[in-house]
C-alpha cells in the first residue's frame, strides 16, 4: 500500500511538472519551462521521501511487534490512521494472548515443580528436556542434566528401555535404583505430542514396599513365635497324659513324679512365654493406635534409675552382671513415669541378656530442657548391617541365641514406639566386640499444675497399666 501511494504521488508531481512546462514553453519559452520541470521534480522527490519514511515506520513497527518487542508499539506512524488503528488493535490482542500463554505456562510449571512424583521428559534422541525438583532429589541428578543423554545421566538400562518402548504407547513397570540413594520406583511412560517427546511419571514406592515386607515378616514371625510355645505345650500335655496314664502300671512312683514335674514346668514356661507375647502385642497395638493416655509428672531421674536397678538385681546376679548409675542429683524430667519405666526396663532387660559377666551403665544428663538417658553394655556388640532394623518387631540378630535367652522379640519395638509417643527420639550405637549403647532424648514439658503422689498413683492404677519386669 505504501508503494502504490508513492507511485501515485510521483505521477501527480510529474503531471504537474509537464503541465507547467508546456505552459511556460507556450508563454515564455524553454528557460522557464526547464525551471518549472526542475521544481516539479524536487516536489515529487520530497513527496516520495515523506511517503517512504512513513511506510518504513509502519514496516519497522510491524517487524518489532513480530519479534515480541512492544517498546515502540504505541508510537504514532504519522498520518496513516487506519494502519495505525489496525496495528493498535493487533498489539492489544497479542499482548492479551501472550499474557494468557505466560500465565498458563507459569501455572503448569508451578504444578510440575511442586508434584511429589518425579516428572521426566526426553526428546526423540533420548536427551533430557525437563525434570522437576522431586525427580532431581530422588535420582540425585546433576545440575547440567538438561540436554544430556538419559542413559549417561541415570545409567539405568531398564529405565532407558522403558522410555524407548514408550515411543509406541504407554508402558509401566517398577525399577530399582541403586547407588547413594537406593529407591524403588513405579514408572509410567507414554508418548508426548508428535515430535518424538516422551513423558515418564516416577512414583517412589520404596516405603510402601518396605511396609509390605514388614507386614509379611510380621505375620510370619507371629505365626512362628506362637507356634513354638503352643507346640511345646501340646507335646508336654500329651506326654504328661501318657505319664499319668502309666502311673498305675509302674512300680517307680518317684520317676513318674519327676517326669510329671518336669513336664508341668515345660507347660508353665511356655504358657508364660505365650502370655508375655500376647501382652507385648497388645501393648504395642495400644501404643501404635495412640490409645495410651499419658500422665505427666515430675520424675527424679536418678531415683528412678536406682529403683530399676533394684528390680533387676536378682536376675543380674545370676548372670554375673553389675550396674553403674551415673546421673546427677536433682535432675528431673516431666513425663509419664510408667512409660519411662517401661522403656528403661526393656533396655536393661536387653542389656542383661547379651552382656553376661559384664557391666551395664545407666547414664542421664541434661541438655537445656532435654534429658538424655543412655543404657550401655559391654557385650559382643551389633554388626552395622543390623542397626537399621534393630527396632523392628520380631527382628532378631541371632535367632537361635535370642530364643535361648528368652524374650518375645518386641521389647525394642515397644521402646521405639513409646519414645516416639512421648515426643522423644531413640537411636543405637554399637561396636562389634566392645558393646552397645541405646540413647533416648526426652523433651521435658513444663508441668503447670503439680499433682500429688496419691493422684498420680490413682491415675496410673486407673489406666490399667503395670510395669512388667521380665523374669
Amino acid at each position: 500500500m505504501g508503494a502504490s501511494r508513492n507511485q501515485v504521488f510521483v505521477i501527480v508531481a510529474l503531471a504537474i511538472a509537464v503541465s507547467l512546462a508546456l505552459h511556460r514553453i507556450l508563454a515564455n519559452g524553454w528557460l522557464d519551462a526547464a525551471f518549472a520541470i526542475a521544481l516539479a521534480l524536487a516536489v515529487a522527490a520530497l513527496v516520495h521521501a515523506n511517503v517512504k519514511r512513513r511506510s518504513d515506520s509502519v514496516v519497522d513497527r510491524i517487524t518489532a511487534i513480530a519479534r515480541g518487542d512492544y517498546a515502540h508499539a504505541d508510537e504514532d506512524v504519522g498520518g496513516i490512521e487506519r494502519v495505525s488503528a489496525a496495528l493498535d488493535q493487533m498489539v492489544v490482542a497479542l499482548r492479551a494472548a501472550l499474557a494468557d500463554l505466560r500465565s498458563q505456562r507459569d501455572l503448569g510449571s508451578d504444578i510440575v515443580d511442586n508434584l511429589q512424583e518425579g516428572i521426566l521428559i526426553v526428546d526423540a534422541d533420548d536427551r533430557i528436556v525437563r525434570v522437576n525438583p522431586a525427580l532431581r532429589d530422588t535420582l540425585l541428578l546433576p545440575v547440567d542434566a538438561i540436554g544430556r543423554s538419559l542413559l549417561e545421566v541415570v545409567r539405568h538400562a531398564e529405565l532407558n528401555d522403558l522410555l524407548a518402548d514408550a515411543r509406541l504407547g504407554w508402558h509401566a513397570a517398577e525399577v530399582e535404583i541403586t547407588g547413594l540413594k537406593p529407591r524403588r520406583l513405579r514408572v509410567r511412560a507414554q508418548p508426548l505430542g508428535t515430535a518424538g517427546l516422551r513423558l515418564a511419571v516416577l512414583v517412589d514406592v520404596t516405603d510402601i514396599r518396605r511396609l509390605e515386607t514388614m507386614r509379611r515378616d510380621f505375620v510370619a514371625n507371629v505365626s512362628h513365635e506362637l507356634r513354638t510355645p503352643v507346640t511345646a505345650i501340646r507335646s508336654a500335655a500329651e506326654t504328661l497324659r501318657m505319664v499319668v496314664g502309666n502311673t498305675v502300671a509302674t512300680d517307680d512312683a518317684a520317676v513318674t513324679q519327676r517326669d510329671t514335674v518336669r513336664f508341668v514346668e515345660i507347660l508353665e514356661r511356655n504358657s508364660e512365654r505365650l502370655h508375655l507375647l500376647i501382652e507385648d502385642l497388645l501393648e504395642l497395638s495400644r501404643i501404635e493406635g495412640k490409645e495410651f493416655q499419658f500422665d505427666r509428672e515430675r520424675i527424679e531421674v536418678r531415683s528412678l534409675l536406682q529403683h530399676m536397678v533394684l528390680l533387676f538385681r536378682d536376675r543380674a546376679e545370676k548372670r554375673g552382671v553389675s550396674f553403674h548409675v551415673d546421673a546427677p542429683e536433682g535432675l528431673r524430667l516431666v513425663s509419664d513415669r510408667r512409660a519411662i519405666e517401661q522403656i528403661v526396663t526393656n533396655l536393661i532387660d536387653n542389656a542383661i541378656k547379651y552382656c553376661p559377666n559384664g557391666t551395664v551403665e545407666l547414664r542421664a544428663t541434661a541438655h537445656g530442657s532435654d534429658v538424655h538417658l543412655q543404657i550401655c553394655d559391654h557385650g559382643p556388640g551389633i554388626e552395622p548391617k543390623h542397626l537399621p532394623r534393630i527396632f523392628e518387631r520380631f527382628y532378631r540378630i541371632d535367632k537361635g541365641r535370642s530364643r535361648d535367652v528368652g524374650g518375645t522379640g518386641l521389647g525394642l519395638a515397644i521402646v521405639k514406639n513409646l519414645v516416639d509417643a512421648l515426643g522423644g527420639t531413640v537411636h543405637v550405637e554399637s561396636t562389634v566386640g566392645e558393646g552397645t549403647a541405646f540413647s533416648c532424648v526426652f523433651h521435658s514439658d513444663v508441668l503447670k499444675e503439680p499433682s500429688s503422689t496419691s493422684d498420680v498413683s490413682k491415675r496410673a492404677a486407673d489406666s490399667g497399666r503395670s510395669l512388667k519386669v521380665p523374669g
